[in-house]
């Protein structure tokens, strides 16, 4: 009987990398903001922290709608070089508190 579970998209070595580095980068932004994964889903509106865990890990693909969430809920930006860095998959790409976490 064949299986009735939906099959994973982008399994490909470059799609992992890619869920892999943005795993590493929400982690490091939740954890420089003082909160727990349960916290994040929270305020993202993502049910519990299982989701933050999942996508911590690389474990699922996150629809950019969820990105964005994810974004307002740490308030933060990004802002990328435009030559590729060659450290990291996210391209230049570093975390910057928006104004209205920055601190007088």
């Amino acid at each position: 009987m064949p299986s009735m579970r939906k099959p994973l998209l982008n399994r490909s070595p470059d799609a992992r990398k890619l869920r892999m580095a943005l795993g590493d980068f929400l982690r490091g932004l939740r954890v420089s903001r003082g909160l727990t994964q349960a916290q994040l889903a929270e305020l993202a509106d993502m049910g519990d922290g299982g989701a933050i865990s999942n996508i911590e890990t690389g474990r699922i693909t996150v629809p950019p709608e969820r990105v964005i969430a994810l974004a307002k809920a740490l308030a933060s930006t990004l802002v990328c070089s435009p030559r590729p860095s060659s450290r990291s998959v996210t391209h230049g790409c570093s975390p910057r508190s928006s104004p209205m976490t920055r601190r007088a």
